[in-house]
């Protein structure tokens, strides 16, 4: 629907897998021979912008019905039996330009939305969906947890100032209502400068509050200190890195990465051959990290990254890859 410069947009996604795993990991059902579940989640709303003087106010709203069916995965987050129908997101924000996809100087947005941070490495979206096994279904976020459908945080206010060609600074407050996070209230900056083929990035990540009167999740007043670089010598290669200090109460943790990516630019499918090589104390807090860009990004081995752990904690990974 167009009415002068106002524009409304219906929103559909659908999606729907089928999971087999030869075995259970952390769970019950230990002696059968093979888990079957299945998954899926239907995301319905509207999007809108009305543009006017070289801005923009824009505004979404959508639903999400989501079901795991079968045994439950294959680590007994879920049992089979999760059904569960809510408000998946819904934003209200205001931009400078007339693209909403484009950063011209600044752009406000508050609501219930996924949010990503730098490379995701701690903070990419509210994607931990548990269902009604763990905990005697406390932590019930709705199941479908192999395909995380719920990925929004409860409430956000996000600022995104350009000032100058190639500088993005974010600041961000996240509040999450996922018990099985402990529920906190965030607070992140992050401060990009970005060239053609060069880049730095500083994230600073602070858990304001959360919900944990067992103090049993180590994530009281936590900070992340994290630098980022990415250079591309070649137009086929790429190099990327990043290194965070963790600060908690109980003492200091880290982690890193180091990424090498050669892209075959003269094949008809520009596939792309990658190593990395990742890092991640005893006792670092991974946060809310997750699959960003494709599949491995920071669910780091089918079994290791999804169900049995060390879910990018007390681990040194190497990961090669082809895709």
């Amino acid at each position: 629907m167009h009415a002068g410069e106002l524009e409304i947009k219906p929103t559909f996604e659908a999606t729907f897998g089928a999971f087999s795993s030869g075995k259970s990991y952390n769970g019950e059902n230990l002696e059968d021979e093979r888990i079957n579940w299945q998954e899926g989640h239907l995301k319905y709303g509207a999007k809108g912008q009305y543009t006017f003087k070289n801005n923009q106010l824009y505004a979404s709203l959508s639903g999400i019905s989501s079901a795991t069916f079968g045994d439950g995965d294959a680590g007994q987050n879920s049992n089979g039996k999760e059904r569960k129908t809510d408000v998946n997101e819904w934003v209200i924000g205001f931009k400078d330009g007339t693209n909403k996809d484009e950063l011209t100087t600044y752009d406000l947005s508050i609501g219930r939305q996924n949010i990503m941070i730098g490379d995701g490495f701690f903070i990419a979206g509210d994607a931990l969906n548990l269902g009604k096994a763990p905990a005697d279904g406390t932590l019930d976020r709705g199941g479908a947890y192999y395909l995380a459908a719920r990925r929004s945080f409860d409430f956000t206010s996000l600022l995104q100032y350009k000032p100058q060609e190639n500088t993005t600074l974010k600041l961000a407050y996240l509040k999450s209502d996922n018990k099985a996070q402990f529920s906190p209230e965030l607070f992140v900056t992050d401060l990009m400068y970005q060239l053609k083929d060069k880049g730095v990035g500083f994230t600073y990540l602070n858990v304001l509050d959360l919900t944990d009167a067992e103090h049993v999740s180590g994530r009281e007043d936590l900070k992340n200190y994290a630098l980022r670089l990415n250079y591309q010598p070649l137009p086929e290669i790429q190099v990327k890195t990043e290194f965070a200090v963790q600060d908690k109460k109980d003492g200091h943790e880290n982690a890193g990465y180091l990424a090498l990516n050669y892209n075959f630019l003269s094949s008809k499918y520009t596939p792309s051959l990658g190593y990395r090589f990742s890092h991640f104390s005893d006792q670092y807090d991974p946060m809310f990290y997750g699959n960003t860009v494709g599949f491995g990004t920071w669910f780091q081995g089918e079994v290791a990254g999804n169900y049995a752990g060390p879910f990018n904690k007390n681990a040194d990974i190497h990961q090669v890859s082809y895709m």
